[in-house]
């Protein structure tokens, strides 16, 4: 029996340039999807840090007009939220130094105000 006649389209020799453009072209488009994505990460979680940065002066902001209030019951709850906001982690150095500073009875630090921000980092 004789097989079934057929044409073959193969080309002999190397592939042409746009053909390994071609094949490579998905994995491409896969690196930059990836890399954006990763950026996008960064961002998204520097933008995290900033917003529990500014929340965590926010509140360290009230908390010292509240400890030096005449009401004693706000300046009360001023000094427990100074204590609790100098012991979180969220809290920079320079804000630790500022809460420090300002609770009543604690001792003063030697703190150049070159060293300390208005913002917080």
């Amino acid at each position: 029996m004789m097989p079934y006649p057929f044409e073959s389209y193969a080309q002999a020799g190397p592939p042409q340039w746009w053909h390994i453009l071609a094949a490579l072209g998905p994995w491409v488009l896969l690196l930059a999807v990836c890399i954006v994505g990763f950026v996008w990460w960064l961002a998204l979680r520097q933008a995290t840090r900033d917003a529990i940065r500014n929340d965590q002066w926010r509140r360290a902001v009230w908390a010292l007009r509240a400890s030096v209030d005449p009401n004693p019951k706000k300046r009360r709850i001023g000094n427990a939220v100074l204590d609790q906001l100098g012991n979180r982690a969220a809290a920079g150095s320079d804000e630790a130094k500022v809460i420090a500073q300002a609770r009543p009875g604690t001792q003063k630090h030697d703190v150049r105000p070159s060293e300390m921000n208005d913002k917080p980092n």
